[in-house]
């Protein structure tokens, strides 16, 4: 069993339950907790 903390940008996340089931046949699981609002640049996407 191994377990990652991480602060990722919500747009980061999506796609990532799929990834992670794939990549872990089906046993991988998440959790995912709002941190906080952060300012983005200018010209960000």
């Amino acid at each position: 069993v191994s377990h990652l903390s991480a602060l990722v940008p919500l747009k980061e996340m999506f796609g990532y339950v799929t990834s992670l089931r794939s990549l872990s046949q089906g046993r991988g699981t998440y959790m995912m907790k709002f941190s906080h609002y952060d300012r983005t640049a200018r010209n960000a996407p």
